[in-house]
């Protein structure tokens, strides 16, 4: 071996077949239609801007992640989880089916304004929300839901311009309790309470459901309260980007998340947008992958796990966030001082709730415990590899001492035996040399 030459260690080797284990046993994204072409992504408000003008984009597909990706950084969660199993129940304007990335993830529940089907939304508001929830991820694409294996149970509660009232609201959160959903996002808000809207949100707190709801609303002039954030026992999520904009809150956020230049999907392809109530989604998203990794957790475990392992906000810092921008794979893999030693709390699903799979499809696996078991078993066979190699190596230096013993034995037997067969001192008798002792 030359100086120059350095031998690979066993521990470097375990860690490459780790690191291999997790690229690899993740699932391929699916590839996008054949045709799609990129353009320019329309802009989704709250409240549809142009009335009788329904949100369309032209936009089929984009390449650059929006700001939100890039500081939440999903992806480094999804070897430990995508959501699989949990439902996320969507208060909002409507839900569009035709997006590929949403196909496989939406159920369509009712339309509580009683104006067509929940699945038209021509504010995009609706569409846009479940995609930064569960929107599958696919090649040629940086959308994808933070919670990409989760599903959407999508509940209208707005008109076709994006209305909506304090009642309806309570209404619609009813209808995800029946379905047993305990992640509720109300992403639309009302300058108003009422006693129903309360005594709904009692009843999800009763029935271990946490309810979201922005802190403030989309692109509106509304410096009042907004509800159902303003209420008790509400997470209200704020924009953690909303200083650069001047954007006021009057409610005091618990959490906050991107909400600047978001993308996701929308009728027609991908669309932009600004304001809280995407924030609020991609907190309903990480509540998801926490409900998927730890699913025997009570109602306020749950969000002790959001809100303590959340990014502190820095002194001086313009958001009025109580705990700070939400971290979603800290929200996951962090171990919890309260959480060690305590016996799970285990939640009964109620009797409603009905398995969620796509049609024919069959009873799987978790993906997270396939993967889980992927790596320990490739883990497993790097520490046996290092082991035998160990004990080759210790076998080959022993053989090598034992040959080397051999061989000064036998090379000292040579010379006895040398010794014993010399000739000893001759004597002389005239002119003949006679060995000693003979005649």
């Amino acid at each position: 071996m030359t100086s120059g030459t350095r031998r690979i260690r066993p521990l470097t080797l375990v860690l490459i077949t780790v690191l291999t284990a997790l690229v690899t046993s993740a699932p391929p994204a699916s590839a996008l239609p054949s045709g799609t072409t990129p353009g320019d992504p329309s802009r989704v408000t709250a409240v549809l801007e142009t009335e009788g003008e329904c949100v369309r984009s032209p936009a089929a597909t984009v390449s650059t992640p929006s700001a939100a990706a890039q500081v939440l950084q999903p992806g480094r969660v999804w070897a430990l989880t995508r959501g699989s199993g949990v439902v996320v129940a969507v208060l909002d304007t409507g839900f569009d089916r035709s997006s590929p990335q949403l196909k496989e993830r939406l159920v369509l529940g009712p339309n509580e304004v009683g104006q067509g089907p929940t699945s038209t939304d021509c504010v995009g508001h609706g569409t846009f929300v479940a995609g930064l929830i569960a929107a599958t991820a696919r090649t040629g694409t940086t959308v994808a839901g933070i919670a990409p294996q989760a599903r959407v149970y999508g509940i209208k509660v707005t008109d076709d311009v994006g209305a909506t009232a304090p009642d309806v609201i309570a209404r619609g959160i009813r209808d995800a309790l029946r379905k047993g959903a305990r992640i509720i996002d109300v992403s639309v808000v009302s300058s108003r309470s009422s006693a129903k809207l309360k005594k709904a949100v009692a009843e999800a707190v009763e029935a271990g459901a946490i309810v979201i709801a922005p802190a403030s609303a989309d692109d509106q002039s509304l410096q009042d309260p907004v509800y159902p954030a303003a209420l008790d026992d509400v997470l209200a999520v704020g924009d953690s980007m909303a200083g650069s904009t001047g954007t006021a809150s009057a409610v005091k956020a618990d959490l906050t998340a991107p909400g600047q230049a978001v993308l996701s999907t929308c009728p027609g392809g991908v669309c932009v947008g600004t304001g809280a109530a995407y924030a609020a989604a991609l907190v309903a998203g990480t509540a998801a992958l926490m409900d998927a990794y730890h699913p025997g957790l009570s109602r306020e475990q749950r969000l002790a796990r959001l809100t303590g392992t959340a990014y502190p906000v820095e002194a001086g810092e313009s958001t009025q966030a109580a705990y700070g921008v939400i971290d979603p794979f800290a929200a996951v893999s962090a171990v919890l001082p309260a959480e060690i030693g305590a016996a799970p709390v285990v939640v009964a699903a109620p009797a409603t709730v009905a398995p969620m799979a796509p049609r024919g499809a069959a009873p799987a696996v978790s993906t997270a415990l396939i993967e889980a078991l992927t790596c320990l078993a490739l883990l497993a066979l790097a520490l046996a590899a290092v082991v035998v190699g160990r004990a080759l190596r210790a076998r080959r230096r022993e053989t090598r001492a034992r040959r080397a013993q051999e061989r000064q034995a036998r090379d000292q037997t040579a010379m006895d035996a040398g010794s014993i067969g010399t000739p000893e001192v001759s004597a002389s008798v005239g002119d003949a040399v006679l060995p000693t002792g003979r005649a």
